[in-house]
């Protein structure tokens, strides 16, 4: 699905809204804001989605998303490896024209998890921590790496701890790239404490 396919899915559906100018607030990736004719959900905006890759000297980190597609499928990730509910709700349209994704999700209630409380839930979902410097978390049974595992993008709820807030990328070359930078010695027996 490319930015035409979801803006005619969008418009078919009575789905397309202006940019928010006054949204409640911003991170690295959405415009975010609650909306009273969406009870429970906050809306996001994707005006600037990351995924995993080389930024301009060659190190692995968060860059810039390109493919609308890819997002909506990190999304489906989400939704399927987190049990959480992201919802497509259809496409605002930047000042510019440009096509972008707005989706939902639950809102959560709670605080944020300690470093610990961290690596005991993906661990649990037997992952490992192999790139410490973008928070990566690697499922070699998926071939999908969640990367941004910061403390303020998981919620410890009444219920346990839940994400909110992940890059997920799945890729072949997800595995070359673990294996590249996990020998670096820095990088090799990496523990959540010490990031």
């Amino acid at each position: 699905m490319d930015a035409k396919d979801l803006y005619e899915w969008a418009k078919s559906e009575n789905r397309v809204y202006p940019l928010k100018e006054n949204y409640d607030f911003a991170g690295a990736e959405h415009q975010v804001w609650f909306d009273d004719h969406v009870e429970g959900r906050v809306m996001k905006a994707a005006v600037s989605p990351k995924t995993i890759g080389f930024d301009a000297n060659g190190e692995l980190t968060l860059v810039e998303e390109k493919s609308i597609e890819a997002y909506i499928d990190r999304k489906r990730i989400h939704n399927a490896l987190f049990h959480e509910d992201f919802r497509l709700e259809g496409v605002c349209i930047s000042e510019e024209g440009r096509v972008i994704p707005l989706v939902s999700q639950p809102i959560l209630e709670g605080d944020n998890p300690e470093l610990f409380e961290i690596e005991d839930y993906f661990k649990a979902k037997g992952m490992k921590c192999v790139l410490p410097h973008i928070k990566g978390w690697y499922s070699e049974e998926l071939d999908i790496l969640v990367a941004d595992a910061h403390p303020r993008n998981l919620v410890r709820t009444k219920t346990g701890v839940s994400v909110f807030d992940l890059v997920i990328t799945r890729s072949k070359n997800v595995t070359k790239l673990i294996r590249e930078f996990a020998i670096q010695p820095e990088l090799k027996d990496s523990n959540l404490d010490e990031l």
